[in-house]
This record gives structure tokens, C-alpha cells and sequence, in this order.
């Protein structure tokens, strides 16, 4: 925090994913929904477009209203829960990426694909909260999406960082939340505040030391100071109104890219880097009528699956240099080796791009990035990717 105001300070925040139930529709931050992560970018604003009409001077000055505009992305280093059987904190956004997720009681959570268009939990609402200067001080700010979609899901292994994963995409909203003070004591849902523009409809506040059981209480409406809450609350004047999350539950531990192993067609390969990339080319309904947010809408298109390893180019490994026969290999990518901590990335069926590149510098080793695409084994099979914890 800052010496006279306090600031958002990166390390202390708070990130939380929770699956929507219906999507674009906010569900707000609950402890088991948090999880830890080494940055977090929400971003957004809304349309504001200059009339087209004929007019004297060249500089507009009359603006209409458009869309919403939302985008969102999240790095996390890679932590299992500790326990198998038990899902990781950054389960939904692995679920909410690739489509299923089966849990083996005990023994492992795995995450698999979907050719559904209307499968559950594929809409997340993210969350970033920012404590006033401790980890479990109360909040000075707070930033969210809601509607967001994973476009594209990375997991990198390799020996100079820390195994992680990479997830961004569009959103339908975004909603900041700041801080005030209450104008004009009340008992009712409706409560006027000094500044009414730190809050957004989806704003999640506490009003004082009143956070609604826990939950917070959502903004459901503003109007010029006033904000309308979801149920009514008890106020005096100059009582603080600021964003709401709950403490985070957080479990686990960092997976070290020490312990980790690439097995390409039953022989296993010391790789400088393992690179999985998921696409699922999402496509949006933002060109309809009478719609606010950035899209009212969006089916998946066809995924694309891609592993890149990089490796040095010794001469009993360069027959991952081509692929004459088109013939598919089996990959894992495994990183851990206690029970609880272990992530293994399966590619039954991969097939190897041809001509892999070969970088060539002087005073240097030569290295080799060669590339799979990951196939169904059947039309319609689902088996082309799993990831799992066990």
C-alpha cells in the first residue's frame, strides 16, 4: 500500500475462476474457487462511436454508444492439489479449455475433450482482487470478466523456468469495482455513495464489516449516486463500501521442471522445451441487434492441437527429423513423481509436421524444434489429448 493512499499491488493479488451456470451470467468469487498465479491481465471497455453524418469541421463531437469490449489472459505456474483424486485450483480453466473433466476417487482428475457445442462450465467469470497492503487485508480494489472464454490454453515445460500454463480469451463484460464511502445512512437495498462511478452493475462490495454472510453484495443497478444491491443493508453515512472477495483456500505445490520426462513413440527424450498448445477457435455472435456485451453467444470451431519440443540435435535423435510415412506416435509429457503431484500431458495419436527446424549458430550446440499434431483416433473419438493429475 501507499504511504498516504493505498495502492494495487500485484503481489498480493487474488485470483479466483469460477464456472458460470449460465453463461455471461457473473458468478462471483468463492474461497475454493481461488488459485494462485504469476500475473493476470483484464481488459475492456465499451464502444463509442462518431456519427457519420455530413458536418461542418473534421473532429467528431457527437458519440453513440456501442458493444462492450472484454479480453482477458492468466499465467500460473503448474500445482497439483498435493492430494490425488483432487482436482488442481486452476481446474475450471483447464475444464472450461478442453471440455470434460472425469475424477477418479483417490487416484486422478482428468481433463479430456468435448465435441459438445453446449457443454457445462466452457464460461468462466475471472476475478482479480487487490488487498489494501497484506494478503488478507480488505480490498482496495477489484477487477472481473464475465462470459470469458478459453481461446487458447498453452502448457510449457522447460529447464530454465518453473512448468506452467497460459490461458486467454475474449469475454462478454468487464466490471471494475473501487472505493467510496455511503453519502446518506439508510436500511435499504438502494444506498447513495460519494462516487458512484467506482462501481459497475456486478460489482461484489462490502458495505463496512458487513459482507453479506461472506458472499458480499452484488450491484444490481446505478443510477446517477445511488447503487442498488441485491437485498437491503443497514447503513450509516460515511460507512466504507469497497470490492468484496472472500479469503482464498488454496492448495498445493509448485511442480519443478527438474522432475519431468517426453516419451515420443516409447523412447524417452531430454528436451530443452515442451510446448502444448490448444486452440478452440471459438466463434462469437457480436453482430446482433439489441446486444450490449462484446458477444450474446458463441459456438467452438475446430480445435487444433499442437505439441512443439525442442531438443538438441544429436545423431541418434535425428530421426525426429522427418516422418516419411506419416505415421502416428504416442507423446506424454510427464512432470512429477509423487502421488498428488504429477501432471502427464497424452497424445495417443500425434502426427509429426515434416522437416522439423534445425537452428544452426556459431559457438553453439545445433537444436532441433520438431512438431505433432494430435489426432482422433476415429472420426469423432474424443481421445485426440487428455491431461491428467494424479
Amino acid at each position: 500500500m501507499g504511504l498516504q493512499v493505498p495502492h494495487a499491488v500485484s503481489r498480493h493479488l487474488r485470483v479466483y475462476a469460477v464456472a458460470e451456470g449460465t453463461p455471461g451470467t457473473y458468478a462471483r468469487a468463492t474461497a475454493a474457487s481461488a488459485l494462485r498465479a504469476r500475473s493476470l491481465d483484464l481488459s475492456g471497455g465499451r464502444e463509442r462511436v462518431a456519427q457519420a453524418d455530413a458536418q461542418d469541421g473534421l473532429d467528431p463531437y457527437d458519440m453513440v454508444t456501442g458493444r462492450h469490449s472484454a479480453n482477458w489472459s492468466l499465467v500460473a505456474n503448474i500445482r497439483p492439489s498435493g492430494s490425488a483424486g483432487t482436482a488442481p485450483d486452476i481446474g475450471p480453466v483447464l475444464l472450461a479449455a478442453l471440455g470434460t473433466e472425469t475424477v477418479a476417487g483417490g487416484t486422478s482428475v482428468t481433463y479430456g475433450l468435448t465435441n459438445s457445442q453446449t457443454a457445462a462450465s466452457r464460461s468462466l467469470s475471472i476475478t482479480g482482487a487487490y488487498p489494501d497492503g497484506t494478503d488478507d487485508g480488505p480490498l482496495t480494489a477489484m477487477r472481473a470478466v464475465l462470459g470469458a472464454l478459453v481461446a487458447e490454453l498453452q502448457i510449457v515445460i522447460n529447464g530454465s523456468d518453473l512448468p506452467q500454463i497460459t490461458a486467454s480469451g475474449p469475454a462478454r463484460r468487464y466490471v471494475p469495482t473501487g472505493y467510496s464511502t455511503i453519502s446518506s445512512g439508510a436500511t435499504s437495498a438502494t444506498q447513495a455513495v460519494a462516487a458512484a462511478a467506482m462501481f459497475n452493475v456486478d460489482s461484489v462490495v462490502s458495505i463496512d464489516t458487513d459482507d453479506n454472510s461472506g458472499t458480499g453484495y452484488r450491484v444490481t443497478a446505478i443510477s446517477g449516486s445511488n447503487l442498488t444491491l441485491e437485498a437491503s443493508v443497514a447503513t450509516t453515512t460515511a460507512d466504507v463500501i469497497r470490492p468484496y472477495a472472500p479469503l482464498p483456500t488454496l492448495a498445493g505445490s509448485i511442480l519443478s521442471q527438474i522432475v519431468a520426462t517426453v516419451t515420443i513413440g516409447g523412447q524417452t527424450y531430454s528436451v530443452q522445451s515442451a510446448t502444448l498448445r490448444v486452440a478452440n477457435n471459438w466463434s462469437l455472435a457480436a453482430d446482433e441487434a439489441g446486444e450490449d456485451e462484446a458477444f450474446s453467444d458463441a459456438t467452438v470451431g475446430r480445435r487444433k492441437i499442437r505439441l512443439e519440443v525442442q531438443l538438441r540435435a544429436r545423431r541418434d535423435w535425428m530421426v525426429l527429423h522427418n516422418n516419411p510415412s506419416f505415421a502416428t506416435q504416442a507423446i506424454t509429457v510427464a512432470v512429477g513423481s509423487t502421488a498428488g503431484a504429477i501432471m502427464t500431458i497424452s497424445l495417443p495419436q500425434a502426427e509429426r509436421v515434416i522437416y522439423g527446424a534445425i537452428a544452426d549458430q556459431a559457438d553453439a550446440e545445433s537444436t532441433m524444434t520438431i512438431a505433432w499434431v494430435a489426432r482422433a483416433s476415429a472420426e469423432g473419438a474424443l481421445d485426440a489429448l487428455t491431461v491428467a493429475f494424479t
